[in-house]
């Protein structure tokens, strides 16, 4: 993300949909992997998968090597740098001009220049930045929704009272998922089983038992 002459990496967990954002100097792979060893070893966050478009720096020998848990050395001002996983990352290269794979990324991208408004220069200062990040991961997220074990439902003449007593879904926050990793799996089963719902459907449905060489008959709907 670019904001006039300042840029940041921008990562997002995709099941927590926690944000983190760090200013770098440039879009090398030098600076990826400085940000990435960063919350390995010194804020010990586990990353086991990263997804990531096709920059150069994501792309580059030294990157991968990187997530291979292979040590890369810089040298700088007379001194070495050392750059090392304690594990090795999965490295997915998705760089489809045609994918929504990354639209999290995208979408966050979007909230935090819509929260800063018109001014570039603001986005410029990471104190400002890192407060509106902390903002973003203390905030219920819509997509963060789990049932609520208290919600009950009876009947007709009972279900608007209840509605008002207690909300179908609970809205949990970024932070409150990455703190909690039974939250996290809670969270994944319950997306496990829409997933399940829906292939269901589309078996019901023939969807999933097309083969090569069939005929299908495509009706594109413009009246929406």
């Amino acid at each position: 993300m670019f904001a006039l002459n300042k840029a940041y990496l921008v990562i997002i967990n995709v099941n927590t949909k926690y944000l983190i954002v760090e200013p770098i100097d440039y879009k090398s792979e030098f600076y990826v992997i400085k940000v990435i060893d960063k919350l390995v070893n010194k804020r010990n966050i586990r990353i086991e998968t990263i997804k990531c478009d096709g920059e150069k720096a994501f792309i580059s020998n030294a990157f991968k090597s990187y997530c291979n848990g292979e040590e890369q050395r810089y040298q700088l001002d007379k001194h070495t740098i050392k750059f090392k996983a304690p594990n090795k990352i999965k490295l997915i290269i998705d760089d489809s001009p045609f994918t929504n794979a990354h639209k999290c990324v995208d979408a966050v991208i979007r909230t935090l220049r819509n929260a800063f408004g018109q001014s570039q220069q603001r986005m410029t200062n990471n104190v400002l930045m890192q407060q509106m990040v902390e903002w973003y991961n203390n905030t219920p997220h819509s997509s963060l929704r789990l049932l609520n074990p208290l919600y009950t439902s009876f009947d007709e003449e009972t279900d608007e009272y209840l509605d008002k007593r207690q909300s179908k879904y609970i809205y949990l926050t970024p932070q409150q998922m990455q703190d909690d990793r039974d939250l996290e799996w809670q969270y994944i089963r319950a997306k496990s089983m829409q997933l399940k719902e829906i292939q269901q459907k589309q078996r019901f449905k023939g969807l999933l038992s097309y083969k090569p060489k069939n005929i299908i008959l495509i009706h594109t709907d413009y009246g929406k």
